[in-house]
């Protein structure tokens, strides 16, 4: 076997050690900036694994195809992705990123290392390296490098001018679109790179204009035939949307990841987000994927590990209060990691066949150091991920309580006979049993709705202390995390299906991430609420934790004694 043929980059940046994660860490947006033509396929295994593949040109006449490795990485330190290739003139290829504090800013070890198939291959390995990929990397470095230095430099390649057609039809739509919202939209259709233009998150635009007047305003947007509405669903795992439909009407009931091998419930009451793109009459928007496994894809996975049978390795990585949690793919049952203070050293974690033990491990905020065993008897990739759902996500509940949005929506985007209420009720969500388990054990206790699926539950009634009790009789259960929250609770009512839904369900499945055995979680806010206070007694006892989530959300435990 020939030497690896290796491009080495030493760099240094002013920058935090976050920023330049940010950018050289998001290796879709590079590869893309770049103009590196990849393209991947994903093959669900029958042992709940998937085989990704890569395919491109070496110097424009050789077909190349390899398999891609999932990365490796801990933000925002390092990175280290792998190719095998399947015949022609490579064998392997490992990219590796490291980053370091140093004095001004931050260090960048960049590196792309190509192992030959043979000696007589090295001296076309070398000229692809040197003559194509080499400059490539380069520009875009020094781009990013300016960018990191606070210069406005061009990065991500620019969408094709509007068609005379389609810029004539923005300037009509335009002035029936409340301003500056109108204005802002049609600027973003004509000059923001495509994937940008593929989700339209309104909350997460830096407009700054009222929620309640953007999101009017993109609503009359999708009315005028400027944007289109997609109704996304979430992977639970990778959190990626993995089916758009443009009305619910399409809504799956079952939806499968590819990326993930894993079939979920596209309905579960946070999974459907609202996202925008531009009107299919204006633009087309179709963005490949330029990097299967970059870890901005999914950035709520903060590590990520392969670990072959019976080996160990050890994650190193800064961690603020908060709630995270240890999984593999292929999936089995999760270890929670709580971050707080007064946590102890962590102990060894060991990946067993059906589940990570211990499953619950308490550590103090700062610099962690998790050593994890592989004892499943196969190869797996461990992950570390906090447990809040991104910032500026718009799901459906968040939309439907807004007051008058059912009337706002187009009928396309919506169902016949859908049915949209908001009222007071107290919401328990349930994780780490079965959904469908759950809801045969609480239906005798009255809930006026419930949403099941193979994640947990989410039930509603119109009191605090039914609620209680049924969130009691699940406690003895030592697998059961429980949360409970009151507010108003928007049900939507599809397809003879009731799902509760909006900002206090969300929050009471974002409280689950502290939740403890034979405890429920309960957010700060609504701990001194009289008819709260009312249900305590010498059989239920208020613990006063005030333990802060990554999700911003604080929360006591309610003990059952």
């Amino acid at each position: 076997m020939a030497d690896p043929v290796v491009l080495t980059w030493e760099l240094e940046t002013p920058a935090s050690i976050e920023a330049t994660w940010a950018l050289f860490g998001d290796t879709d947006r590079y590869n893309r900036a770049a103009g590196f033509e990849f393209s991947f396929t994903e093959e669900p295994r029958p042992d709940g694994t998937v085989k990704r593949t890569g395919f491109a040109k070496a110097l424009g006449l050789v077909d190349l195809r390899w398999e891609e490795r999932p990365f490796r990485y801990a933000v925002p330190e390092w990175f280290e992705s792998t190719r095998l290739f399947e015949g022609g003139p490579a064998e392997r290829l490992v990219t590796s990123l490291k980053l370091s504090p140093s004095g001004s800013g931050t260090r960048i070890e960049y590196r792309i290392a190509v192992t030959p198939r043979s000696f007589f291959t090295k001296p076309l390995v070398s000229i692809e390296l040197n003559t194509v990929t080499k400059p490539k990397v380069d520009k875009v470095i020094q781009v990013m490098l300016a960018r990191l230095r606070g210069e406005d430099a061009a990065y991500d390649p620019l969408p094709e001018p509007l068609s005379t057609e389609a810029e004539q039809s923005v300037l009509s739509i335009v002035p029936r679109v409340p301003p500056p919202t109108g204005e802002r939209i049609a600027s973003l259709l004509r000059e923001a790179p495509l994937p940008e233009q593929a989700h339209i998150h309104p909350l997460k635009l830096n407009w700054d204009i009222p929620e309640d007047r953007l999101l009017d305003g993109v609503l009359a947007a999708v009315r005028e035939g400027l944007l289109e509405l997609r109704w996304d669903l979430l992977c639970p795992s990778c959190r990626g949307a993995k089916s758009s439909p443009a009305s619910l009407v399409a809504l799956p009931d079952e939806v499968h990841c590819p990326s993930c091998n894993i079939a979920y419930d596209g309905t579960f009451p946070d999974s459907i987000v609202v996202s925008f793109r531009p009107a299919e009459s204006l633009r087309r928007v179709e963005v490949p994927v330029a990097c299967l496994g970059s870890p901005s894809r999914q950035p709520h996975v903060l590590a990520q590990e392969r670990l072959e049978p019976s080996a160990s390795t050890r994650l190193t990585l800064s961690l603020a209060e908060g709630a995270y949690r240890i999984r593999t793919m292929p999936g089995r049952k999760a270890a929670s990691l709580m971050v707080r203070p007064g946590g102890e050293d962590p102990p060894t974690l060991q990946i067993r066949p059906e589940s990570i033990k211990p499953a619950r491990v308490v550590v103090a905020p700062g610099r962690i150091e998790l050593a994890i065993d592989n004892y499943a008897g196969k190869t797996i990739e461990v992950l570390v991920e906090d447990r809040k759902m991104p910032a500026g996500v718009l799901t459906m509940g968040r939309l439907l309580e807004r007051p008058g949005a059912r009337e706002m929506l187009p009928e396309e985007a919506l169902m016949p006979g859908l049915e949209v209420r908001t009222r007071q009720g107290t919401v328990l969500a349930v994780e780490g049993m079965d959904g469908a388990e759950a809801a045969t054990l609480l239906r005798g206790s009255g809930p006026r709705a419930m949403s099941a699926s193979s994640r947990g539950l989410v039930a509603v009634w119109a009191d605090f202390a039914p609620a209680l009790e049924a969130a009691r009789s699940l406690a003895r259960r030592p697998e059961a995390q429980l949360a409970l929250n009151s507010g108003p609770v928007t049900e939507v009512t599809m397809a003879a299906r009731t799902i509760p839904m909006g900002s206090a369900v969300e929050q009471a499945l974002a409280a689950l991430a502290g939740a403890a055995e034979g405890h429920a979680a309960l957010p700060v806010a609504r701990a001194d609420a009289p008819e709260v206070r009312a249900t305590f007694d010498a059989h239920t006892k208020l613990i006063t934790v005030d333990f802060a989530l990554s999700s911003g959300v604080r929360i006591h435990w309610i003990q059952f004694l």
